[in-house]
């Protein structure tokens, strides 16, 4: 919800997106926020409450630039992995052409690549990455298969409509 406030500020930034596959991301994120207390409820709940625990809040921060949601910032498991939308907002303010969007599975099989891609497109010279530790993995238990068929199935259209607005399968529907 950042890109107008930043358009006015960086009008020639070069915008990196790094997107990770929603239904891992938001369990990632969901077990996070346990970990740091933020969460009290399973995951199939906060992921069905999340709705109702998010209703108004993109509204307030649209309207308040000052305004913080900690609803927005710890509970929105579902909400940040509609990738599409979220693109879209910003190429109201930033056209295709200064953005570069990844894909993080990309970039955890092949860094050295991903690192040669982003440079190029920052226009910066090439240099070999030599160290590319993966950081802030967590571990937790395994989703409940029938929870990660349904939240597929949830970002099913979502994953299509980003697909086909940036060109590329990321492949996360199988």
């Amino acid at each position: 919800l950042a890109a107008r406030r930043m358009r006015e500020t960086l009008p020639d930034a070069r915008i990196v997106l790094l997107l990770r596959d929603p239904v891992s991301r938001a369990y990632s994120h969901y077990h996070h926020m346990l970990r740091r207390g933020e969460e009290t409820l399973s995951f199939e709940d906060a992921v069905d409450a999340e709705a109702d625990r998010l209703a108004g809040e993109a509204e307030k921060i649209l309207s308040d630039p000052g305004y913080f949601s900690p609803k927005h910032m710890y509970l929105s498991y579902l909400s940040r992995g509609r990738y599409a939308e979220q693109i879209e907002m910003w190429r109201q303010h930033y056209p295709p052409e200064q953005m570069l969007i990844l894909s993080s599975e990309d970039f955890f099989a092949r860094p050295a690549d991903t690192f040669s891609q982003t440079l190029e497109f920052l226009g910066l010279p090439q240099r070999p990455l030599k160290f590319a530790p993966q950081m802030n993995k967590g571990s937790y238990p395994a989703m409940n298969p029938a929870t990660r068929d349904r939240l597929r199935e949830t970002f099913r259209p979502h994953n299509a409509r980003l697909y086909q607005l940036v060109g590329s399968d990321f492949g996360w529907d199988k």
